[in-house]
């Protein structure tokens, strides 16, 4: 159990220790809710586009990673059709 206080601007610090538990990372979101009287917090879980974000970086140069998510998707569906009209 841990004890945490109050700020004077109606804030408190969940402890870190607290957090790894939940999985709980910089910039996450938490769920707050009260449920018979008490505080409950829960993790919300990321999309899977949240989840891979980045995850590709280091396979796209560089000069292409503001490259526009349609423009991206209109050059797979060229390379995945070109690949489906070889077989």
């Amino acid at each position: 159990m841990n004890i945490v206080t109050v700020s004077s601007q109606r804030q408190i610090t969940i402890p870190k220790q607290v957090l790894d538990q939940l999985l709980v990372s910089k910039k996450d979101k938490l769920l707050l809710n009260i449920e018979d009287s008490q505080l409950v917090l829960k993790p919300i879980g990321k999309s899977i586009v949240e989840k891979l974000s980045g995850s590709l970086a280091e396979y796209i140069p560089k000069n292409k990673r503001k490259t526009s998510f349609k423009k991206i998707m209109t050059q797979t569906q060229k390379i995945a059709a070109k690949e489906l009209a070889q077989k």
